[in-house]
């Protein structure tokens, strides 16, 4: 009796890891207590303090609009980049991200 030929499992495709269903993700650690106001795509979605050690993460499809109150009291991550210093300790500043305008690593 002839002894069975083996044979190979179909392998299937490998398909390539889809991209984030939102291009913009924004974490925010306070360092210190600082005030933010948080637009997504247009809407407000935050206008309060986040206290010292508080960690805030948005998601947004077009754009990141963040003006926060003590620019040296917040450390961001974009899309998995650290932002370097947003500015100096009771320093308003505004910072906006777009899918157009995303910081590199």
């Amino acid at each position: 009796m002839p002894s069975p030929t083996p044979t190979k499992s179909p392998t299937s495709p490998t398909t390539p890891t889809p991209p984030p269903s939102t291009p913009i993700r924004v974490e925010a650690r306070a360092l210190e207590t600082t005030w933010l106001r948080v637009y997504l795509d247009g809407e407000l979605v935050l206008g309060d303090f986040l206290q010292e050690g508080e960690y805030r993460v948005w998601e947004a499809e077009r754009e990141v609009s963040i003006r926060i109150g003590n620019a040296a009291g917040l450390r961001l991550t974009v899309n998995g980049v650290e932002v370097g210093s947003l500015g100096g300790a009771g320093e308003v500043v505004v910072v906006e991200y777009t899918v157009d305008s995303l910081p590199e690593s």
